[in-house]
């Protein structure tokens, strides 16, 4: 095929066809960086914003981010920032030929880098849910894992029964809250002690502060599991 020729079906593509290309050709990604504090793999930004820049420059796509909200908040020596923003890829050949998308993010920081994790974090989210990216590792959530034994000696006692109370204490009471939020919402316990553990180093709530509690059923109300430990995993 000759490149006049090859020019010529690029420029008949409209938005979606070339945003299907990018889909199309992307490769896997792997995992380069790693986070020496938890312990964990994950794909850098850089990697992932190079191969997007690639595809968006073969198959003439720009992109163009417009910040629609953002909330900051410092919560003890850490700043946090919400971010809602709308991403629009533009047909270089018909820029009326467009499509826009929303997007949340969320980040925090000891200075003034929570705004940057949240923009950075925020796109390479985007671009790895609008364009389907692979990793060379990726595991389902849903793969089959073999059960821990316990050790021979070890034997369950059961909880002694606690006396009821008549009146709820105020953590009984967000901790009832938590729990109404957590199922309404689709979150496990499980998935609850595990966030609260990467975000404030407990996974139980009931020993949390009452403002970190809060903050943990805002986090619930307002975003995915995978989205709410993303966000501290930047």
């Amino acid at each position: 095929m000759s490149d006049k020729k090859s020019k010529k079906e690029l420029c008949d593509l409209n938005i979606y066809q070339r945003l299907h290309r990018v889909m199309e050709n992307c490769p896997k990604i792997p995992k380069e960086g790693y986070n020496s504090y938890s312990k964990y793999n994950y794909v850098r930004a850089v990697d992932v914003f190079n191969h997007i820049q690639k595809m968006f420059i073969e198959f003439g796509i720009v992109l163009s981010i417009e910040e629609i909200s953002h909330e900051r908040e410092k919560h003890g020596s850490n700043f946090q920032s919400r971010l809602k923003a709308r991403a629009t890829y533009v047909n270089i050949d018909n820029p009326e030929d467009k499509h826009s998308t929303e997007f949340y993010t969320v980040a925090a920081d000891t200075l003034d880098k929570d705004i940057f994790k949240a923009k950075t974090g925020g796109l390479k989210f985007l671009f790895a849910q609008q364009f389907l990216l692979v990793t060379a590792d990726i595991k389902d959530p849903e793969e089959d894992a073999p059960p821990t034994p316990l050790p021979k000696s070890s034997k369950v006692k059961p909880p002694a029964p606690k006396a009821k109370s008549k009146t709820l204490t105020a953590v009984d009471k967000e901790i009832k809250e938590l729990g109404a939020k957590m199922k309404s919402k689709g979150w496990t316990k499980a998935q609850v002690a595990e966030f609260s553990k990467e975000k404030y180093g407990n996974e139980n709530p009931r020993l949390l502060t009452s403002e970190q509690r809060n903050l943990l059923i805002l986090d619930i109300i307002k975003f995915s599991y995978n989205e709410a430990l993303q966000s501290v995993r930047q």
